[in-house]
């Protein structure tokens, strides 16, 4: 049996191409997947609908907070590839003579491996044959990782999606019975586009309603909401406003200073005062950080950080060592910066309904700018806090100059 295939031309050719092969190549035989890791990128992508403005009504019904959005289509490519622990055979020279030897002897290594492979179930049976043929030619085995690219049918994947659109102006317009119209422009960032840009009907309506109003006006004002970018017209929308909201906007039921009482550029320190034991401290934690987030989105100069104290005492150490021009010396009231504090109190006036004093003051006269008071039991405190929010931002508002 062995003379016929001795004589026949293809074995030779056989053990030389095994031989070559198992000499002068590496092989790797996987173990276990390790991790999977997908990548997606993104190749194209283009507007899929027109720009709109998604509205979020405050609870005052007096405003909204506006997020300007344009839906995309995109073309994402994805990828995935496996990680695999892998036994990976490598040599460091071919040996002619001992793969000559070696390459018959694999048939009955082949059958001793397999045999001692079902002795041993910790091993996967076919690995161990092709562990025990090549090690007789010196071929050691290493411990490895490997990476596997995983081919999808369809690498391109389609996804429809919208993203903040981060430039622009967005204008409240509000039309007169007589044709003319007033209105309040807002910059549009990539920060405002993402948390929400407020616009408040008192802002204009008092503008555009500078003398008392006749009681049937409420029927014949419109406004609408204009997005611009790059002087284009991207949205043009209308608001739906009721006669009661129209006049809700323009009463003032909030006491306040005259204009001049005001100052320009208003830095606003806010302050709540620590609460009352009978009010719940995640309550109390909730009406100081609606406040802060509130006037920062009002695109105020809002100062509440403790840790800033120690470097304005140095500049006013500079001051008074006369660095500066006399003009530019430190007035009391203006050692932290604000001008403007908002003081908060809560009081507890019975079992379960609280009452918050909100004051505006002017830290360098002391003049008491406004006062606004709200009162509700904790199940409504949170519409009460987003209700005295806009009166505040709608106060502010009208002042910064």
């Amino acid at each position: 049996m062995l003379s016929i295939f001795l004589r026949n031309h293809d074995f030779p050719s056989l053990v030389l191409l095994t031989s070559v092969t198992i000499s002068a190549c590496s092989i790797t035989l996987p173990q276990s997947v390790l991790r999977v890791e997908h990548d997606e990128k993104v190749v194209a992508e283009r507007a899929s609908a027109p720009s709109y403005l998604h509205l979020v009504p405050h609870h005052d019904r007096l405003g909204w907070t506006v997020y300007p959005r344009q839906p995309l289509r995109q073309e994402i490519a994805r990828t995935t590839t496996e990680r695999w622990n892998a036994f990976t055979q490598t040599h460091d020279s071919v040996n002619p003579l001992a793969s000559a030897i070696a390459i018959p002897l694999c048939p009955v290594t082949l059958v001793l491996g397999y045999a001692t492979a079902g002795l041993k179930p910790s091993d996967q049976a076919f690995e161990l044959p092709f562990k025990t043929c090549p090690a007789i030619i010196g071929y050691r085995w290493s411990l490895t990782e490997v990476d596997y690219p995983v081919i999808h049918p369809n690498p391109l994947h389609i996804e429809h999606t919208e993203q903040p659109i981060p430039s622009g102006t967005l204008t409240m317009i509000v039309s007169l019975p007589d044709g003319t119209t007033r209105s309040i422009q807002r910059q549009v960032t990539p920060a405002t586009s993402e948390t929400g840009i407020p616009m408040r009907l008192r802002w204009v309506t008092h503008t555009a309603l500078e003398s008392a109003p006749s009681d049937d006006i409420w029927t014949t004002l419109s406004a609408s909401l204009v997005l611009a970018s790059k002087e284009q017209i991207l949205v043009h929308e209308p608001l739906s406003v009721s006669p009661q909201q129209w006049q809700q906007a323009y009463a003032t039921p909030i006491l306040e200073a005259d204009a001049a009482a005001w100052p320009t550029s208003l830095r606003i320190r806010w302050s709540l005062v620590p609460l009352d034991v009978e009010f719940p401290s995640d309550t109390f934690q909730f009406t100081q950080v609606a406040f802060e987030e509130g006037l920062a989105s009002h695109d105020l100069v809002v100062i509440t950080q403790e840790s800033r104290m120690a470097s304005t005492n140095q500049l006013l150490a500079q001051h008074v060592v006369g660095r500066f021009d006399e003009t530019r010396l430190a007035k009391p009231g203006r050692w932290r910066g604000a001008n403007v504090l908002l003081l908060g109190e809560i009081h507890t006036l019975v079992s379960g309904t609280h009452e918050l004093v909100l004051t505006l003051i002017n830290i360098e006269t002391g003049i008491v700018l406004s006062k606004l008071s709200y009162e509700a039991p904790l199940d409504a405190w949170k519409d009460l806090i987003h209700a005295a929010r806009g009166d505040v931002l709608d106060v502010l508002h009208a002042h910064d100059r």
